[in-house]
């Protein structure tokens, strides 16, 4: 949903939408068809992608079903380009735990993380 709807808003953009679910793919194919969007399977942990290739990632409501997060933030930070963003939304604050933050803040320093505290930047005046 969200991926033809990034490609629709942000003019001229590719769009790569990645998940390991064949059939949430199919469903995504479906009802939610882009010429800009590839569909393709992967995993955050190893995506298939070229490294330097996006200006934003985001991860939508996945970040919990993860199973090595630390390694899906050293993909990001391997496929997004110098000052690149990534967004991660999620419904389920109990399962944002310190390991999260500490390997997207390592993975992916961000200037708006600097000085902050607390549990979204456990690196702050460290």
């Amino acid at each position: 949903m969200f991926s033809a709807a990034m490609a629709r808003w942000i003019t001229g953009s590719s769009v790569l939408a990645v998940d390991p679910s064949k059939p949430m793919l199919s469903q995504a194919r479906q009802h939610h068809p882009h010429p800009a969007v590839p569909y393709v399977s992967g995993s955050a942990e190893s995506l298939p992608a070229p490294a330097d290739a996006f200006d934003m990632a985001l991860l939508s409501r996945v970040i919990h079903h993860l199973p090595d997060r630390p390694a899906a933030a050293g993909e990001l930070a391997r496929v997004l380009r110098a000052g690149g963003t990534a967004i991660i939304r999620t419904t389920f604050k109990e399962r944002l735990d310190a390991v999260v933050y500490l390997g997207w803040t390592r993975a992916l320093p961000a200037p708006w993380l600097s000085g902050r505290s607390g549990p979204h930047n456990p690196n702050a005046g460290a």
